[in-house]
């Protein structure tokens, strides 16, 4: 997100500050609020705005999705499931 910042123009300290707080903003609001991540969405993106725009490229069938499930494949153990230690810490 900040090298998409610095290519747009942004100083590297500011496109770098912005990234950061963009991250930890929506994560902090997400574990605060305790509404599902898809209606935290709408709340936040305005019909036709810089956010709706950049969710269009992001959710597009050759987005992020597919990127995220290529670097978090399932779990390749003989039992096809996630150990029980990781079970419990993905719950919050």
């Amino acid at each position: 997100m900040s090298e998409a910042g610095k290519q747009a123009g942004l100083p590297e300290e500011i496109a770098h500050e912005l990234a950061v707080a963009t991250v930890c903003g929506a994560g902090e609001l997400m574990h605060q609020s305790g509404e599902h991540p898809s209606i935290l969405r709408q709340n936040v993106t305005s019909p036709n705005g810089t956010t709706a725009a950049a969710l269009d490229v992001l959710m597009h069938a050759e987005g992020l999705q597919p990127v995220m499930s290529e670097a978090l494949p399932p779990p390749s153990d003989a039992r096809g499931s996630w150990p029980a230690e990781v079970i419990p810490a993905t719950r919050v």
